[in-house]
């Protein structure tokens, strides 16, 4: 099984501190296979992880509070029923040193309500390559992110395909290396019906 780079503070990205030292990730329980999400062992610690993420060499990762609401049609399923799914989650960055220090250290500031980065999964879909993975719930998508802070929150927008099958307004454009992450148009609020800190308006923005 993988090792990760773990950083636990944020002041170890200001004080060129190295991160944790690599702890093995054991273990590979399947939780929510379609969204490639997996139980692992850290350390003697359950932690949940997009497994993708794991194969990606030298990314660094946090650990952050993370729920997965079972109203959305992808949630975990126990015996038949749909269940919530929370706890901590281990979070990549990405693989590049620059980009995430310039993250994690909010020096890319193009949303005027912070600068989150997408929270990434795979499917298996091999033939179309890695594809972004949302999730569904009354006619509406949710696509995660995670913040500088390492608080983790959703994009929420119409879910309906558009005429001749289009992608619904507001739908985030599938997923490019090339990009700085995510633009904050709207603040992040918590929505008590849903359970979840949200946004309705956000978008991706190009590297440059």
């Amino acid at each position: 099984m993988p090792t990760i780079n773990l950083y636990t503070r944020k002041d170890h990205f200001s004080s060129r501190a190295t991160a944790s030292a690599a702890p093995p990730v054991t273990g590979g329980t399947p939780v929510i296979p379609i969204v490639d999400l997996y139980e692992y062992d850290l350390m003697g610690m359950p932690v949940y992880a997009f497994a993708y993420q794991l194969e990606i060499p030298g990314s660094s990762f946090v650990l952050t509070p993370m729920s997965i609401p079972a109203y959305f049609e992808e949630a975990q399923v126990v015996d038949g029923e749909r269940v919530d799914t929370q706890g901590l989650f281990l979070v990549s960055m990405g693989n590049d040193p620059t980009y995430t220090k310039d993250f994690i250290l909010d020096r890319k500031i193009f949303g005027p309500y912070g600068c989150p980065k997408r929270v990434l999964t795979s499917t298996t879909n091999s033939a179309k390559g890695r594809i972004e993975v949302f999730f569904t719930f009354n006619k509406m998508r949710f696509y995660p992110f995670i913040l500088p802070d390492f608080s983790v929150g959703y994009y929420v927008c119409d879910g309906q395909k558009g005429p001749n099958n289009s992608e619904p307004r507001g739908a985030w454009r599938p997923y490019s290396p090339d990009e700085d992450g995510v633009a904050l148009d709207a603040p992040v609020t918590y929505d008590p019906t849903l359970g979840l800190y949200i946004t309705r308006a956000a978008h991706i923005e190009p590297r440059l």
